[in-house]
């Protein structure tokens, strides 16, 4: 699975993921294709 974010991810986003695992990785990718690029992301 490939991600469609721009350069590499903040810290923040890879402890994110880490913490939800695979399904917080379906997450953000849902949520990355739907959000305009650059967009700031709250949880």
């Amino acid at each position: 699975m490939t991600t469609n974010i721009p350069g590499p991810a903040p810290l923040g986003d890879k402890l994110r993921i880490a913490f939800l695992g695979p399904f917080g990785t379906f997450t953000e990718q849902a949520v990355h294709q739907v959000a305009p690029a650059g967009a700031i992301l709250m949880p």
